[in-house]
Parts: structure tokens; sequence; C-alpha cells
């Protein structure tokens, strides 16, 4: 939970739902990293995902996720 990238996701994601793809392009990263990323967010229950056609979108599942993230930066 502590790795960097997955801080950043979810700090992206306390503004707003966002897609796969325009994470990708903000975190500069690449495609299979994102998606291990996400993988282990979803996991813990930390992101939901949504399908949209071909589009995946991510939020967060729950705001009190925030509360924790600010204790950790």
């Amino acid at each position: 939970m502590a790795n960097p990238k997955r801080l950043q996701i979810i700090n992206i994601l306390r503004e707003k739902e966002i897609s796969a793809g325009e994470l990708q392009r903000i975190l500069k990263i690449p495609k299979a990293n994102l998606s291990q990323h996400m993988a282990v967010l979803k996991q813990k229950g930390i992101v939901v995902a949504r399908r949209e056609g071909n589009t995946v979108y991510f939020r967060l599942a729950r705001p009190k996720i925030l509360k924790a993230y600010d204790i950790m930066r």
C-alpha cells in the first residue's frame, strides 16, 4: 500500500473518477504496470472499476480511504 505510485493513484482519484488511459498518461507508466497497481488496489478494496465500452474507469471505493491516505502522507 505504501508504494509511491499507488499513493499517487489514490491522490489522483481523490478528485474524480478517471479512465485507465488517463491514469497511464498522468503517471507515465506502461499499461502492464498500471494494471498491476490497480489489481492490488482493487483487491484491497481501495478502488472500484467500471467498464464503459472499451474504457475502464476507476474511482475510490470509500471516502474514508482518504483519511488513511492523508495520515500516510
